[in-house]
């Protein structure tokens, strides 16, 4: 009996077809499966990039509203010292009249000596110190 070479191929290919077939879907199957992996893995990713976003958001916007109270700070402490130094101004302008008033009275009570009294003190320093220079030298 003699084997049919179109049967011997037909059965070959067959064969090989179906190979190749079931080769081929369970590529297909792998390749699903790594596509769903991966999206998903993207998809997770995703989420955490966007609650990153959120966070730094939230960072930025604390930031934020720290800046302003600062600035807010800072016109409150210069509005409080501009006002001091309006009070003390007034206050200043009232009492150097006052200060003035009793300095001069001061003046006025304090008994002065003349200028011959002052000098003579001085005077007589410095000529004692001629004196003794000049006896020293002699």
């Amino acid at each position: 009996m003699l084997i049919d070479p179109f049967l011997i191929t037909t059965v070959a290919f067959g064969v090989l077809t179906v190979w190749l077939g079931s080769r081929l879907a369970t590529e297909r199957v792998t390749a699903r499966r790594q596509l769903r992996y991966w999206r998903g893995r993207a998809d997770d990713l995703h989420v955490k990039v966007w609650c990153q976003e959120q966070v730094i958001a939230c960072h930025e916007e604390a930031d934020a509203k720290r800046a302003q109270q600062r600035r807010a700070a800072a016109a409150k402490g210069t509005a409080v010292s501009a006002v001091r130094a309006r009070l003390r101004r007034q206050q200043d302008d009232l009492e150097r009249p006052m200060r003035a008033a009793k300095t001069i009275e001061a003046l006025r009570t304090t008994p002065m000596r003349s200028r011959e009294a002052v000098v003579a003190g001085v005077k007589a320093a410095r000529t004692r110190k001629q004196q003794s220079g000049a006896g020293a030298a002699a």
